[in-house]
């Protein structure tokens, strides 16, 4: 916005285009504005026609004839309007301008990709933009301050946050009726529609805290987050929510059916953006300060049954559920992780050879979640290192051996949190295993569930332990 430029990056995070915002109108058949120079000043973005086409909003335009600008605290009809612009993502040129209200700020596209959905933040409206015909044919009134927008899956209805208010209005994209659904919270922002269009989530700018409402039996869930909640994005098995915290220098990871903050990860200072790269499970989080940040979600790369990543110690544990990949500026670190006990497993899914097998892998989801060390690589784990998800007939029962004499260790658990390794390792005891605990060099207490003299052996044990304490480990070696 301020170095008045569109860059677009690719999915390893290099730089493709670098697109200036300088225009002139008079070239795209706005003729009343006699000016040769136009700046803009980009704010949000949103993709069509399969990522071919970019439109992004501008603040408001610097030049000949724009001699009222909106801004952040105006509200009324007497602004200068704003413009939308229309990028050609290879050829990087600006093709179209499309005249909107004052300030727009958020932009939406439906489904069908028939209409776009611009909210004007100072005129108090929402442009309704014929994507045919490339035109604004329709202004709708909807209160002081719009500024989120989500669009209904049958592309027949927009929900719009009303910032200056407590409200979110519902627009009928047929008729252009606009119902409002109240009392939903102090200066909503954000706004995001779950999948089956039945659930709104709401990030409160005021409120520091995230609302779940229900479209049906207008029931309200809420979550507390850290200063500042903002853009969010929801993942694809609609079970996370991730939320950028402008003021407190974060972003949370939330649970969907819970409405519980899973982890607080930190980032660069003011994140006001934030969108997810499903295919890698990589968050990418736009920092005020003029960063983009990426982060690793290995817990979402296993949950979407993707290829798995460790570090190159084939028997190393996740250190963390989030790793940040790369960075211009300084890497994050979780700073608080109100959930959870210490101790997760979890079944991951690699592709080999068209086939899909069962590799057993231990994750921590109460861990000081430290930034990898910059000469640490990640590596895709090799599906031939680990036993097959083929369970025996009959289970395998320890060797008994002497504590001097094992080497091979059946890891069952790893813990952050010492008391948790000893409460699990109790529960393990329960259930017949001589359980002892295992300090690692990295700061963790692994639970080892038996140990054996050989490696072999200690494979074969693998399956059958595993299914009797409903858990997945690795083997290490002492």
């Amino acid at each position: 916005m301020y170095r008045h430029t569109v860059t677009i990056y690719d999915k390893n995070g290099n730089l493709l285009a670098k697109i200036p915002d300088r225009i002139d109108l008079k070239a795209f058949g706005f003729a009343e504005y006699s000016g040769d120079t136009y700046l803009g000043g980009p704010v949000e973005a949103a993709f069509s026609n399969k990522g071919k086409t970019l439109w992004v909003s501008n603040y408001n335009m610097i030049g000949e004839g724009f001699d009222n600008p909106g801004c952040d605290g105006c509200n009324g009809k007497g602004y200068d309007p704003g413009f939308v612009y229309k990028i050609n993502t290879t050829t990087f040129q600006i093709e179209k301008v499309i005249k909107v209200g004052a300030v727009p700020k958020y932009l939406a596209i439906s489904r069908d990709e028939q209409v776009m959905v611009v909210s004007n933040w100072s005129s108090g409206d929402v442009s309704i933009i014929d994507l045919v015909t490339e035109t604004e044919i329709k202004k709708v009134d909807v209160g002081a301050h719009p500024r989120g927008v989500a669009i209904s899956s049958d592309s027949k209805v927009a929900y719009v946050t009303v910032m200056g208010s407590t409200k979110i209005a519902s627009i009928d994209l047929q008729t252009y009726a606009v119902s409002y659904i109240e009392q939903i919270g102090k200066s909503p922002r954000h706004v995001v529609l779950s999948a089956n269009d039945s659930l709104l989530y709401v990030s409160l700018n005021s409120g520091n805290c995230l609302v779940k409402y229900d479209l049906k039996s207008g029931e309200k869930q809420s979550c507390t987050t850290n200063a500042g909640p903002r853009s969010m994005v929801l993942s694809p098995d609609q079970h996370y929510l991730y939320v950028v915290n402008y003021f407190a220098n974060t972003f949370s990871k939330i649970n969907t059916d819970s409405m519980k903050v899973m982890e607080v990860v930190a980032t660069g200072h003011h994140p006001i953006g934030i969108t997810v790269n499903w295919e890698d499970a990589e968050v990418w989080v736009a920092c005020y300060e003029g960063k983009i940040e990426i982060f690793k979600d290995f817990h979402l790369a296993e949950s979407m049954n993707r290829e798995t990543y460790i570090f190159e110690d084939e028997l190393a544990v996740f250190l963390s559920l989030f790793q940040p990949k790369f960075s211009s500026g300084q890497t994050g670190a979780l700073i608080e992780n109100p959930a959870g006990d210490g101790h997760s497993t979890s079944t991951a899914i690699v592709t080999a050879d068209d086939e899909k097998e069962t590799i057993p892998v231990v994750t921590t989801a109460t861990v000081d979640f430290k930034p990898r060390a910059g000469t640490s690589s990640l590596s895709k784990i090799d599906p031939s290192k680990f036993p097959s998800k083929k369970t025996p007939d009959t289970p395998v029962v320890p060797e008994k051996t002497a504590d001097a004499d094992c080497e091979y260790h059946v890891i069952v658990g790893s813990f952050s949190v010492y008391e948790n390794a000893v409460n699990f390792k109790s529960t393990v005891q329960k259930k017949g295993y001589q359980a002892t605990l295992i300090e690692s060099s990295k700061g963790l207490t692994y639970v080892s569930a038996a140990c054996f003299l050989s490696r072999e052996a200690a494979d074969g044990a693998l399956t059958g332990i595993y299914n009797d304490l409903d858990v997945k480990g690795w083997v290490l070696h002492q």
